[in-house]
């Protein structure tokens, strides 16, 4: 897969600049292995971009997705509600119910 494609190539990166970091730290560093050293930061960061872009775009399209469903509940939510779904609702409740925080049950509802 192209993720895949990316880690090993970004891990193949970062040994070659380790590699030319040991080269330099050992004194013996020229313009062409600086030019090398150049050169791989330069594919670091671009790789390193391309990733960025990709997480970016993937959490744009989740909030797009996310961000309907979301908004689909949220009307549904704030929706009017008739008299009709309240009294089908309490009907379809049992009357011998635990009575609720006012100390009602069902039962009272659906009686008066």
């Amino acid at each position: 897969s192209r993720r895949s494609a990316d880690i090993s190539l970004f891990s193949k990166l970062k040994l070659d600049l380790e590699s030319i970091d040991e080269i330099i730290d050992r004194g013996d560093g020229n313009e062409e292995i600086m030019c090398k050293r150049s050169g791989i930061i330069n594919n670091l960061n671009d790789l390193s971009n391309i990733q960025t872009m990709e997480v970016t775009q993937k959490t744009k399209i989740r909030w797009d997705i996310e961000g309907d469903e979301i908004q689909e509940d949220r009307q549904f939510i704030e929706r009017e509600v008739s008299i009709d779904e309240i009294n089908k609702e309490v009907w379809d409740c049992g009357t011998d119910k635990a009575p609720g925080p006012d100390g009602f049950t069902f039962g009272f509802y659906r009686r008066y």
